[in-house]
């Protein structure tokens, strides 16, 4: 993602583009347009002084033979749980343990309660059984292959499949945001 000034209309005209869209002015993503605040920041301002931060999350990994894996996550406090993933602190991180070191490069918040942001998180680690999402990532799949690519994989995957999920029912009625932690998330 290119960091001009405007980073929210810059990563739009990336996804509408990713995805086809040439509608200037609106925030679409696929086929339906929803309520969506999406920015660049830095982690420290995930949690804005507050303790009432609930949210998902994608992780990359860096390590050197698995820069395409991915992992998605529930959490209260970005900071503490990115320090888990990498080894920092112990606790709570066993299933990425092995392809550290990992950064978090997507955080979406805005949950009302904990139990949304959980099945949140399952809708979107499991994208393609979810009963409310899958036809939504199999239209997004048919994109996908029609510019050459086989699979949402990496990144980029996680990221159009969170996409597709919230345009989806139950999702694009709330009020969610979405943060990107990293500049080099295409």
């Amino acid at each position: 993602i290119n960091n001009s000034t405007d980073n929210s209309t810059d990563i739009y005209s990336q996804v509408r583009g990713v995805l086809g869209q040439r509608e200037e002015g609106a925030r679409v993503v696929g086929w339906v347009q929803y309520p969506l605040s999406v920015t660049l920041f830095s982690m420290s301002s995930a949690t804005n002084g507050h303790d009432s931060f609930i949210g998902c999350y994608l992780l990359r990994s860096h390590h050197p033979k698995a820069r395409w894996r991915t992992y998605i996550g529930f959490t209260v406090n970005p900071l503490r749980r990115i320090r888990q993933h990498n080894g920092e602190l112990t606790q709570g991180a066993w299933r990425t343990k092995r392809w550290r070191p990992w950064e978090m490069v997507v955080v979406v918040y805005g949950f009302a309660d904990q139990r949304t942001a959980l099945q949140f998180e399952w809708t979107w680690q499991h994208a393609e059984t979810s009963l409310d999402v899958k036809d939504a990532c199999r239209a997004m799949r048919g994109i996908v292959r029609k510019r050459g690519a086989d699979k949402l994989k990496g990144v980029s995957g996680q990221i159009l499949t969170l996409f597709a999920i919230l345009s989806t029912s139950p999702w694009k009625y709330f009020p969610l945001k979405i943060r990107f932690l990293s500049g080099e998330v295409w």
